[in-house]
């Protein structure tokens, strides 16, 4: 277990302690995106609870593939990161601010994260910066996102298109420890 997976293996159960006697939070059901973070049998064009739901497939298909589309490895952390669970963005809190970390619904959304993360690496070429990724988006207003330096594994605080950012923390196992989930109202 890294530091990355121990950390979000907190989160989650504190999400869960916090949401569970509030109740799940709903998501309308649609065929072609399901999701196994549904709870129970989800009925096609129905409101149906849901909760984080451990990542047991683990395939590290896609972050290969975007290693070979950027031509460098993807950073263990962010593989971790993202292959820990299912689940919708969960707010948070951290020290400096409220954030929504961002996590994959089903294998289809690891596609669209793939496309995404491409984009942002093309743009930071673009900029001549560093590679990042994002893993967060700041709250309320997400013109900002979170994101770990590839070569150096440094969590930066970005905003996108402008070349400024500040580090925020050495690494994500150290930035997820002062992180506190909030509750779906």
């Amino acid at each position: 277990m890294t530091g990355v997976t121990q950390q979000l293996g907190r989160i989650f159960q504190e999400f869960n302690t916090l949401q569970e006697p509030l109740g799940w939070p709903m998501e309308t059901v649609e065929n072609d995106w399901l999701s196994p973070c549904f709870i129970g049998d989800a009925i096609e064009g129905t409101e149906h609870p849901w909760k984080p739901s451990l990542n047991t497939t683990q395939t590290h298909d896609m972050f290969d593939r975007l290693g070979q589309a950027l031509d460098e490895p993807i950073p263990s952390a962010i593989i971790d990161y993202y292959q820990f669970a299912w689940s919708q963005c969960l707010n948070a809190t951290h020290p400096q601010g409220n954030l929504s970390l961002i996590f994959v619904w089903n294998e289809q959304d690891l596609e669209r994260l793939r496309a995404n993360l491409i984009g942002h690496a093309l743009n930071k070429q673009k900029l001549k910066q560093p590679l990042s990724y994002f893993f967060a988006t700041t709250e309320p207003d997400g013109e900002k996102i979170l994101s770990v330096e590839s070569h150096s594994g440094r969590v930066l605080l970005e905003r996108p298109g402008q070349k400024a950012f500040s580090v925020i923390s050495d690494s994500l196992g150290e930035f997820l420890k002062e992180i506190s989930p909030l509750p779906f109202d």
